[in-house]
């Protein structure tokens, strides 16, 4: 038997209605318990059968009556306080006027929506404002960028690619592309399994407002790395290089002249280091130098295999090896009578 209990405030508000059959919370044709908070407003509403809840919604509301935020739970046990709806977003708020400014598709507690994005926010003003895609509670997408934002004037913000575990991914291009407020690209970084990388060209680059070049970014599976050129560049607002890295497999490294180099404003070297498999390393001069803005010498710092040194011990170390090389060449003339100077000169040169 159908039966109704309601519970009243002092004030003789109705603040409760359950639905009962045959002593358990049950209804067929709607909610099984309803709720009003204290101006009649229905504040929560609960599904049950047989006394086995089915679902819970719950509202808020703004001073002026106006609706402002709707939850909706998968109602069972320890699910309790999972959000859950299959029928539309589990989640909704909205601004005082009215207007929608949130709105999340859930399934047991996870985001997700297989036929649009499960995260959606507006600007007040009702602009679209961020649009993410959501499989299983991982932000990602197939078909396109699975995170997506925009300015309050509508103009794109930012496009992120995205797979399994959240990871920024894309095979055809850049999974994370980013814009001005003025509509001019801001970055670019291009990415696989979640790890920095491209072996065509730049992984990672960055623009000033006005459109000039920020810097360059050259890295695979996650390590900065290029062998015919710097791997990493910035530039100064005005268009002057400001800072340049050459590295090998994540390790500052260049045979033929410093690996890292800075410069001032006004296009006058600042710093350079020489380093060889990510140890400071110069055989033939010092290592690091500075000089200040007027391109007058600050600094300069002598290192072999990432070991200071002094540039007395320096020469003194070259020296030995001389000694050494031409010992070494002296020994093998008096043993071989018949090689010439023109092949000893040869040979010098692989005992240096």
């Amino acid at each position: 038997m159908q039966t109704i209990k309601r519970e009243l405030n002092e004030d003789g508000v109705l603040i409760e209605e359950t639905w009962m059959c045959d002593g358990q919370i049950h209804r067929t044709d709607g909610p099984a318990f309803r709720a009003m908070d204290s101006d009649g407003n229905i504040c929560q509403e609960t599904w049950a059968l047989n006394h086995r809840y089915q679902g819970t919604c719950l509202w808020t509301r703004h001073p002026n009556g106006n609706l402002e935020t709707e939850q909706w739970f998968f109602d069972e046990s320890e699910d309790s306080e999972r959000l859950h709806q299959t029928k539309g977003p589990a989640y909704r708020k909205w601004n005082a006027d009215g207007t929608l400014v949130q709105e999340e598709w859930f399934l047991y507690g996870k985001h997700q929506r297989t036929d649009g994005p499960a995260h959606r926010e507006w600007y007040p003003d009702g602009t679209l404002k961020i649009e993410r895609w959501y499989v299983d509670h991982d932000c990602r997408r197939s078909d396109g960028p699975a995170d997506i934002s925009w300015y309050p004037d509508g103009t794109l913000r930012a496009e992120e690619w995205c797979h399994h575990g959240n990871q920024w991914h894309r095979i055809d291009g850049p999974a994370v592309q980013r814009w001005h407020d003025n509509g001019v690209l801001h970055k670019t970084h291009w990415y696989l399994n979640g790890r920095i990388h491209r072996i065509d060209g730049p992984a990672g680059q960055n623009w000033h407002p006005d459109g000039t070049l920020r810097s360059k970014d050259w890295r695979m599976n996650g390590k900065h790395h290029r062998i015919d050129g710097p791997a990493f560049q910035i530039w100064h607002p005005n268009g002057t290089l400001s800072t340049e890295h050459w590295y090998v497999n994540g390790k500052h490294h260049r045979i033929d002249g410093p690996a890292f180099q800075i410069w001032h404003p006004n296009g006058t070297l600042s710093t350079e280091e020489w380093c060889m498999n990510g140890k400071q390393h110069r055989i033939d001069g010092p290592a690091v130098k500075t000089w200040d803005s007027n391109g007058t010498l600050s600094t300069e710092d002598w290192y072999m295999d990432g070991k200071k040194t002094s540039r007395r011990m320096y020469v003194l170390a070259r020296a030995r090896a001389k000694v050494l090389r031409s010992s070494r060449l002296l020994i093998l003339a008096n043993a071989v009578q018949c090689v010439s100077a023109d092949s000893l000169s040869v040979i010098g040169g692989f005992l240096k």
